[in-house]
């Protein structure tokens, strides 16, 4: 009886693929009618613009290939997406995907629009790795990779400072799965000149180029900037996710070693932490001072940065160039960062200020926050980098040759 079962049941779930398969060829000739070249964009889940600076990136460039005329499909790696974020990308025309355990997977939408893919657009080695040879196998796309930054060098410095964060085996894992990216894709994209010349030498024969940490429409750049001016604003702000350790290691070092030094010098100075999932320690330095918020709206977020004198983003760890510090910029609000912060940002000097030592941090920040005429040319310089990095009149027609496969 209970073979009988079985046997049913999987007659039932291979009736129920067929019925997919034709459902697929039907909105296949929807598609061929549709004269937009085909993306398949590829990453964890669906991103929530309030969740971290990643997500608002990945958003972003998200809406920059949509309006650049490609069909996009996203493709969630995780598939227990917020709805909100998927009618978010809906707004766009970005259909949103997953896989249904035993009745759809990638193979069957691979199988079904394979011919008709243009771009093929993934990241993250760990789940990039999954969808490599089924891509190849049903398609002749172009595959890019988007590495957003070396995984295994910044687990490497980040267990220098913290040891034991990864073991020697995690370290390998990864290390395998970057070059399985970078020898399986045709495009290979970082945020970060350093990143790009670096493998430039170890795969001299593979296609390499520079996507932007971010991007944004010259009108959006306009409606981020934040208006208020310098004797409306107090206090510092740092923003990032806790999931990250950079960003907890960050804020701990500078509320236990910085701090301090400042607040002798401006007593009561209010400091605002903001990011989703902050630790049981950066909680436990909640004070009348020190502000922890956990997860806020994009509303709220910009109102911070609206209050805000002075950002601060004193990373310890990591690699590749960082969208706090970007997101900084646009918002036109002056940052102090550190020698990692400012990772891939060449030419920052006249924009950002920048201090490992905790004195000079300290003092980094003091002079923003009491001369005025330092912090708006800092402002001012600040913007100018943003708009002449990462606005979109600049970045799409660099982004369209790369997915096209010109040099």
């Amino acid at each position: 009886m209970f073979a009988k079962i079985i046997r049913v049941t999987k007659g039932c779930l291979w009736r129920f693929r067929s019925l997919i398969a034709k459902s697929l060829q039907r909105v296949e000739l929807i598609w061929r009618s549709d004269e937009r070249e085909l993306m398949i964009f590829i990453d964890q889940k669906a991103p929530r613009g309030f969740e971290s600076a990643g997500a608002r990136q990945l958003l972003a460039y998200l809406k920059l290939f949509a309006r650049m005329e490609y069909q996009v499909i996203f493709w969630s790696y995780e598939g227990n997406d917020d709805p909100k974020a998927v009618q978010e990308l809906k707004k766009l025309g970005i259909q949103v995907l997953h896989r249904v355990p035993y009745i759809f997977g990638f193979e069957d939408w691979i199988g079904a629009f394979g011919k008709n893919l243009k771009v093929a657009f993934l990241s993250r080695p760990h789940v990039a790795v999954e969808f490599l040879n089924a891509i190849k196998r049903s398609s002749r796309t172009t595959i890019v990779y988007y590495g957003v930054d070396l995984h295994v060098e910044r687990m490497i410095l980040q267990n220098s400072w913290v040891p034991g964060s990864f073991t020697c085996e995690s370290l390998e894992l990864v290390k395998s799965m970057e070059e399985l990216c970078w020898e399986g894709s045709d495009v290979i994209l970082y945020p970060s000149i350093d990143e790009v010349q670096q493998l430039r030498e170890k795969y001299p024969h593979r296609k390499f180029g520079i996507l932007p940490i971010e991007s944004r429409p010259d009108e959006e750049i306009e409606a981020s900037l934040t208006p208020n001016c310098f004797t409306d604003r107090d206090g510092l702000l740092f923003v990032g996710g806790f999931s990250h350790l950079p960003n907890q290691d960050g804020v701990l070092w500078f509320l236990n070693e910085v701090y301090h030094l400042i607040e002798e010098k401006i007593p009561n100075l209010r400091v605002t932490i903001a990011g989703n999932a902050p630790t049981d320690k950066i909680k436990s330095k909640s004070s009348k001072q020190v502000v922890v918020t956990g997860t806020v709206s994009e509303e709220e977020l910009h109102s911070l940065y609206n209050k805000a004198k002075v950002i601060v983003a004193p990373l310890r760890i990591g690699a590749g160039v960082k969208g706090k510090v970007v997101e900084a910029l646009r918002m036109g609000v002056p940052i102090i960062s550190t020698s990692i912060g400012i990772q891939g940002l060449p030419g920052y000097e006249n924009a950002i200020a920048v201090a490992d030592d905790p004195a000079d941090f300290a003092k980094a920040v003091l002079d923003l926050l009491r001369d005025e005429s330092l912090w708006r040319s800092r402002r001012e310089a600040g913007l100018k980098y943003y708009r002449e990095n990462f606005a979109e009149s600049v970045v799409a027609p660099k982004v369209l040759a790369l997915l096209e496969g010109e040099s």
